[in-house]
């Protein structure tokens, strides 16, 4: 099995850093997102029903799929789903199968119940 990564040398960024890294994207993603937003408020009145129609049902399915990114997150929140989304993610580096959690380590997860 290989190392994941020592936070410790330098040339590894350590999990702080990255996720540190990963609140600027999702900041900036929704900065722009509402850039995109407030460009439609301001154009809704002049379009016609059909293009406000449309707009409408963007941000409403805008709204479903971080909603539906948020409820999919949650079945990660468990001690096996925590270990499922590790081996999705870091399968490889780890020696693991990145498909799913192997079946011995779910039974094992069960006698520790």
């Amino acid at each position: 099995m290989t190392e994941l990564h020592d936070d410790n040398k330098p040339d590894h960024i350590s999990h702080k850093t990255w996720i540190m890294g990963c609140r600027l994207f999702i900041k900036r993603w929704f900065e722009l997102t509402l850039v995109a937003l407030d460009k439609d408020l301001r154009r809704i009145d002049d379009l016609d029903a059909f293009q406000q129609l449309y707009l409408r049902g963007k941000w409403a399915r805008e709204i479903d799929l971080l909603m539906h990114i948020h409820k999919t997150l949650q079945r990660y929140e468990t001690d096996r789903g925590k270990l499922e989304l590790v081996a999705q993610e870091f399968g490889e580096q780890l020696g693991l199968p990145s498909g799913s959690m192997p079946i011995d380590v779910q039974q094992r997860l069960e006698w520790y119940k």
